[in-house]
């Protein structure tokens, strides 16, 4: 990296300056004389009326002491003992430097579930002659997770049981698990499987289903609303 820097010095940077100073002095009786810095570096350039040759001093204000090069030589020499000196100086003379930071890294468990939102309305207002059972049910809505871990599950609740003679039932699906099927969850207070072995990863938009379904001699029960709470868990 030092001597690419220097490199660039060298070949864009110093000797095209000391090449306007050359030719701005060249032509005066006297030695000339100027200074000028590169890269935090000072350089002193003498020049010759007449001549080809730079005298230069390059002046390094570090631990090493570096003044050298006080004899006239050509420009190619110069250039060549500038390069072998690059693995003596510092990097901090170019200005470079380096930081260093400590990071924590962790993956902790993930399981997190999501619905797309409610059902609709689960409402029975027509069956067909002759049938004990009228039911109506609802696909509209649909659940997402993720899990970083192995053998997880989803359990169902409800948060008070089903009116005497009706029944209330779901199915989810599950590209990444074993879905229960259709499982009643009228009085399952306490939560029940609806879908088992889940393993690592995501599933997105699997289909939830609702069944409702009363026993065609129960008579008319108001609106109602249950919450059913789905878990996903091990």
């Amino acid at each position: 990296m030092m001597i690419s820097c220097l490199t660039e010095i060298v070949e864009n940077t110093l000797f095209r300056r000391a090449s306007e100073f050359a030719e701005n002095h060249a032509k005066k009786p006297l030695y000339s004389r100027g200074f000028f810095y590169c890269c935090s570096i000072r350089f002193q350039l003498l020049v010759a009326p007449g001549l080809h040759f730079y005298r230069m001093s390059l002046i390094l204000d570090s631990p090493l002491n570096i003044r050298f090069l006080e004899s006239n030589m050509p420009v190619r020499t110069l250039r060549g003992i500038l390069l072998v000196l690059a693995a003596l100086i510092p990097a901090q003379m170019f200005g470079q430097g380096s930081a260093a930071q400590s990071v924590t890294l962790q993956v902790q468990p993930v399981t997190k579930l999501g619905v797309s939102g409610n059902p609709g309305s689960l409402v029975i207002s027509d069956a067909q002659a002759g049938v004990s059972e009228m039911s109506v049910q609802d696909n509209s809505t649909a659940y997402s997770l993720t899990t970083n871990l192995d053998n997880m599950k989803i359990v169902a609740s409800i948060d008070s049981p089903m009116p005497a003679g009706t029944r209330l039932l779901m199915n989810l699906a599950s590209s990444g698990g074993t879905s229960a099927g259709l499982v009643e969850i009228s009085n399952a207070t306490l939560p029940v499987n609806v879908v088992t072995g889940i393993g690592k990863g995501a599933q997105v938009s699997q289909s939830i289903a609702y069944v409702f379904s009363a026993d065609a001699d129960v008579g008319g029960i108001p609106s109602q609303t249950r919450t059913i709470t789905l878990t996903l868990t091990n």
